[in-house]
């Protein structure tokens, strides 16, 4: 199975399925603790999905050579 690293910063947003049935099972689904929640959610996932992709450092020196 041929999966992109970045792909897991994409399947963080399924963190957001337990969350929304946590809220919604157990009453407290009041909309500022829904939206804490949902904006939570989407940092980590996009931090993820920033982490493993390329660093800005990594080809700022062209090949690597000294000039």
């Amino acid at each position: 199975m041929d999966v992109p690293v970045r792909f897991t910063g994409i399947l963080a947003l399924l963190a957001l399925i337990p969350a929304g049935l946590y809220l919604t099972g157990t009453g407290q689904a009041d909309p500022i603790s829904t939206a804490l929640t949902a904006v939570n959610v989407v940092f980590i996932s996009v931090a993820i999905f920033l982490l493993f992709g390329p660093a800005p450092a990594d080809h700022a020196n062209g090949s690597g050579t000294t000039p």
